[in-house]
């Protein structure tokens, strides 16, 4: 997020990162709450997990020059 109010400082003041669950999952919402109801573990989707954790390394590695 941008300083608020502040258009000549275009500094970051606040970082805010969404993970859909849908890129976690295998199955549907639906599939996934009767898996658990029945004490089953889920599979993951290790693959947009590790995707995700790219990103998030990608993102965490620009983060100082945003900040400065």
């Amino acid at each position: 997020m941008a300083t608020y109010g502040d258009p000549v400082r275009r500094r970051v003041h606040a970082l805010q990162l969404e993970i859909n669950a849908a890129l976690l999952m295998t199955t549907t919402a639906e599939d996934f709450i009767a898996q658990v109801r029945r004490g089953e573990i889920p599979e993951k989707a290790a693959g947009n997990i590790a995707r995700i954790r790219d990103c998030l390394h990608e993102v965490l590695a620009a983060l100082p020059a945003a900040v400065t």
